[in-house]
C-alpha cells in the first residue's frame, strides 16, 4: 500500500515537472521567435530609412529642378516684359509717326499745288509769245496809302492784256513788276494780293471788298474759274528780305472797259497775309489775308 501510494506520488511528480519542462520550452521558443521578429521589424525601419535616404536626393534633386524651373520662367518672364516694353516703344513710335507723316504729306501737297501754278503760269507766258497787245495799264503802289502812310509800298506794277493767244482763242492779262517796303508786315513768305471793288486810295481801307463781277461768286484760287472765285482773286506773292517780284498770268480778268470783268479804274491791294483760298468754300471768306499792307490804283496807259 505504501508503496503503491510513493508510486503514485512519484508519477504526479513526473507529470508536474513534464508539464512545467513542456512551458520552459514554450516560453524559450517564444522568446527566441519575439527577437526574430524584433530583428526583422528592425531590418525593415532600416529598409525603410535607407528608402528614405536614397529619396531624400531624389527630393533634392526634384526641388533644385523646381528652383531651376522658376528661375528660367523669371528669366522669361523679364524676357516677356522686355519684349512688351520694346512694342510700347514701337507703338509709341508708330503713334508718333503719323503726324510727321502728316506734316509731309501736307508739304507735298502744298509743293505739288505750287508747282502746279508755277506751270500754268509757265505755260500761260509760252502761250503770249503768239499774242498780240490789247491794252497796258499801271498801278502805282508808292502812291496809295498803306498801313504806314503814302508810299508804304513802293514800285509799280505794269499790266498788259493780250488777245488772240493760241489761234485767237485765249485772252490773258499779265502782272509783272518789283515792290519793295520796310513795313513790319511785309515779311518773308507769301501776301495775298488782290483787285478790290472801289476805287479810292486815300486810304487802302476804301477801297471795299474784292472785285466781283458775279455777285453768287465766292472766294478761291486764282486758277479757279468764276462762280468758283472772285475775279479780283488773283492769288499770292512771294516776299523775300523785303523785296518780292510779281509775274501773274491771268485769263479771268479783263483791261477791256466793256467787259464785265475789267478792273479799270479799280483799286489793288496787297496784305499782311497768305491767301489761303478759302478752303472751306465760306461765301464770306476773303482769304484770310489780314491787314492790307499797301494798294494801288489800276490806270490804263494815256488817262
Amino acid at each position: 500500500m505504501v508503496k503503491s501510494f510513493k508510486a503514485i506520488a512519484i508519477c504526479c511528480l513526473l507529470t508536474s515537472y513534464t508539464t512545467y519542462a513542456d512551458d520552459q520550452v514554450t516560453q524559450a521558443t517564444t522568446q527566441t521567435e519575439q527577437p526574430s521578429n524584433q530583428q526583422a521589424q528592425n531590418s525593415d525601419q532600416v529598409t525603410q530609412a535607407t528608402t528614405q535616404t536614397e529619396q531624400a536626393p531624389n527630393q533634392s534633386e526634384q526641388e533644385s529642378d523646381q528652383v531651376t524651373q522658376a528661375i528660367t520662367q523669371t528669366e522669361q518672364a523679364s524676357n516677356q516684359s522686355e519684349h512688351n516694353s520694346d512694342q510700347v516703344t514701337q507703338a509709341t513710335t508708330q503713334t508718333e509717326q503719323p503726324p510727321n507723316q502728316l506734316e509731309q504729306e501736307s508739304d507735298q501737297v502744298t509743293q505739288a499745288t505750287t508747282q502746279t501754278e508755277q506751270s500754268s503760269n509757265q505755260q500761260a507766258q509760252i502761250a503770249l509769245s503768239s499774242c498780240t497787245v490789247n491794252a497796258q495799264a499801271t498801278c502805282d503802289f508808292s502812291s496809295g496809302q498803306g498801313e504806314d502812310g503814302e508810299g508804304t509800298v513802293s514800285g509799280a506794277l505794269s499790266i498788259t492784256h493780250y488777245k488772240n493767244c493760241e489761234n485767237g482763242t485765249v485772252e490773258a492779262v499779265v502782272f509783272a513788276g518789283r515792290l519793295t517796303s520796310s513795313s513790319a508786315n511785309f515779311i518773308n513768305g507769301n501776301h495775298g494780293l488782290h483787285v478790290h471793288s472801289g476805287s479810292n486810295i486815300t486810304t487802302c481801307s476804301t477801297l471795299e471788298g474784292h472785285f466781283a463781277s458775279d455777285p453768287l461768286s465766292i472766294h478761291g484760287r486764282p486758277s479757279a474759274n468764276i462762280p468758283d472765285r472772285h475775279a479780283g482773286d488773283l492769288g499770292n506773292i512771294q516776299v523775300s528780305s523785303g523785296v518780292t517780284d510779281v509775274h501773274i498770268v491771268d485769263r479771268i480778268v479783263s483791261l477791256d472797259e466793256s467787259s464785265v470783268n475789267s478792273i479799270v479804274g479799280r483799286g489793288m491791294v496787297l496784305h499782311a497775309l497768305e491767301d489761303d483760298f478759302n478752303p472751306t468754300r465760306d461765301p464770306e471768306s476773303t482769304g484770310a489775308a489780314g491787314p492790307r499792307v499797301g494798294c494801288c490804283l489800276i490806270v490804263t496807259q494815256g488817262n
